[in-house]
């Protein structure tokens, strides 16, 4: 990896554990708020729901941005400005403040992933394995969120979760602007599976099919994180640590998502050695049943299963960007990667209501239920593009 390449790795990591870090920090408060603002979960759900609307839905114009300015700009305009919205999140002083200004948390961070994955895929040589470390430190944002959200919630209150993480990000911000832009290089030029050698052609269909998949991995992912750190506060019980319950799930649940760096390592390193399309069905596949256990299950085998659910489906996010870089060309590429998370997160922030409305209604375990079962959809629609690869002259063999 040459000097520029671990610069990019590491400004786009350190930004990647933030930008998770930044919209999660609502799941990790969320008992606090409702006591705060006197509310319910369906609620709770809408205000989280316009967050990661946002955050889904500027990706769109975001990746189109990316293939006319470039990665950097729009790495630095989110730094920046998710960490003034964090600021004025917890300066709010009622419910309806709080959602605004967390619909601005959503908005900024939503300019981040295009770029970032735009960038690597132009940048980094190895783009399998530069997405498996950038993906391991979004892991490391979405596991670690939980625990020191908590324990600054617990301690200060949750209005100094967001002052913290707001802190951090104009510290990456500043790194952000020491980066430069990875040139434009030939448009037809694709660095995907060997063999491949940029073509296009006859890549509607799967691309179709991938993107369908972005939506229903997006739903079920949304639906389970927005809940997971209330659900582990009411299934775990450790008598003997007198630990306050939103720090104690924010606890459970770091244990079980960290569990997920090592699959997005796995992911994208077995990304570069195998058929994309083949490691993407396995995670799926292999992970729905765990889903499914978490709503069953209580204790040590509800974080047992939960560790097991955030290994398999964190192992899909180096491979899906991976995907998606042999699906398209590189004057495309941030344009695409816009659309993969506009549909993963735009789409995917409506199970935060309905995930609400399920948990008032039926209770919370029913939501990691219906989660798991868009969580097996997805591995149904990963098989699809298992069978279309080898429809396709060039990439027979792993």
């Amino acid at each position: 990896m040459t000097r520029e390449e671990g610069k990019i790795i590491g400004v786009t990591s350190a930004a990647h554990g933030l930008n998770h870090g930044f919209i999660l920090i609502f799941s990790a408060v969320l008992p606090m708020l409702q006591r705060e603002f006197d509310t319910d979960y369906f609620h709770l759900g809408i205000i989280g729901n316009i967050c990661f609307l946002a955050f889904g839905f500027g990706s769109l114009p975001a990746g189109i941005l990316v293939d006319r300015i470039g990665s950097k700009r729009l790495i630095s305009v989110y730094l920046f400005g998710a960490a003034l919205s964090s600021f004025f999140v917890a300066l709010s002083t009622s419910f309806l403040a709080f959602g605004v200004f967390i619909g601005f948390v959503g908005l900024f961070c939503s300019t981040y992933h295009p770029a970032s994955n735009a960038l690597i895929s132009k940048g980094v040589q190895r783009t399998g394995r530069g997405f498996g470390i950038h993906g391991i430190s979004g892991s490391l944002g979405v596991a670690l969120t939980p625990i020191v959200a908590g324990f600054l919630a617990s301690a200060l209150g949750w209005k100094a979760a967001y002052v913290i993480f707001g802190i951090a990000g104009v510290a990456v911000g500043a790194a952000s602007l020491m980066l430069q832009e990875v040139p434009q290089k030939n448009p037809n030029e694709n660095r995907g599976h060997a063999g491949f050698q940029g073509e296009s052609k006859g890549l509607l269909f799967p691309l179709i099919v991938f993107f369908a998949s972005a939506i229903m991995i997006g739903l079920s992912y949304r639906g389970v994180i927005t809940f997971l750190p209330t659900y582990m506060a009411q299934k775990v019980r450790i008598d003997f640590l007198p630990i306050e319950s939103v720090a104690l799930g924010g606890m459970m649940s770091t244990i079980a998502l960290l569990f997920g760096t090592i699959g997005q390592y796995m992911g994208g390193i077995l990304s570069d050695r195998y058929l994309p399309e083949k490691v993407y069905f396995a995670a799926y596949l292999l992970g729905a049943p765990f889903l499914f256990l978490v709503g069953f299950s209580t204790n040590l085998l509800v974080v047992l299963s939960a560790l097991a659910y955030a290994f398999f489906y964190f192992s899909t996010q180096p491979t899906s960007v991976h995907l998606l870089a042999r699906y398209t060309n590189v004057s495309f590429r941030g344009t695409a990667y816009g659309i993969q998370f506009f549909l993963t997160f735009g789409l995917g922030s409506f199970a935060s209501t309905l995930s609400g409305y399920i948990a008032d209604l039926l209770g919370l375990e029913w939501v990691f239920h219906a989660m798991g079962f868009l969580f097996f959809i997805s591995a149904v629609l990963a098989f699809v593009l298992v069978v279309l690869s080898r429809k396709r002259s060039g990439i027979l063999s792993a």
